[in-house]
C-alpha cells in the first residue's frame, strides 16, 4: 500500500485524491473549526456563494489540495510568513495562493461583520 502522507518537502508528485465522501467530511468539519484552513475558506465561500469546486478553480488549485489544505492550522500571529510558507511547501501550493486566501478570508469576515451589524440595527 502507498503512503499518502506528504513528504517534509511536500508531495511526492502531487496530492493525493480526495473521494467526494472524504472532501464533504473534510470540509464540514473544518468549516466549523477556527484556526483552521478549512474554516477561513468556508468563510470565503460563504461570502462569495461558491461551491467548493468554484474556490478550487479560481485558486487554480485541486479540490483535493483545498481539503487537505483545510485541515492545517492557519499562521500563528507572530509567524505568518514562516508558517505560510511551511503550509506552502508541505501542500505544494504556491505561497501566493495561501496569501491570497487569507486576504480574501480577512475580506469576507469584515464584510459578514458589517452585515451582522447592520443588521442588527
Amino acid at each position: 500500500m502507498r503512503n499518502s502522507r506528504p513528504k517534509p518537502n511536500g508531495w511526492v508528485s502531487r496530492v493525493p485524491t480526495a473521494d467526494a465522501v472524504l472532501r464533504e467530511s473534510v470540509v464540514r468539519v473544518t468549516a466549523n473549526r477556527p484556526g483552521t484552513w478549512g474554516f477561513a475558506m468556508a468563510e470565503v465561500r460563504a461570502c462569495r456563494k461558491w461551491s467548493l469546486a468554484t474556490q478550487a478553480m479560481a485558486l487554480g488549485v485541486s479540490e483535493s489540495a483545498l481539503v487537505f489544505l483545510s485541515v492545517c492550522r492557519l499562521p500563528r500571529p507572530g509567524c505568518r510568513e514562516e508558517d505560510v510558507v511551511a503550509v506552502a511547501n508541505r501542500m505544494g501550493i504556491p505561497v501566493a495562493t495561501l496569501w491570497f486566501i487569507l486576504d480574501l478570508a480577512a475580506e469576507a469576515t469584515g464584510t459578514h461583520r458589517r452585515v451582522v451589524t447592520e443588521g442588527a440595527a
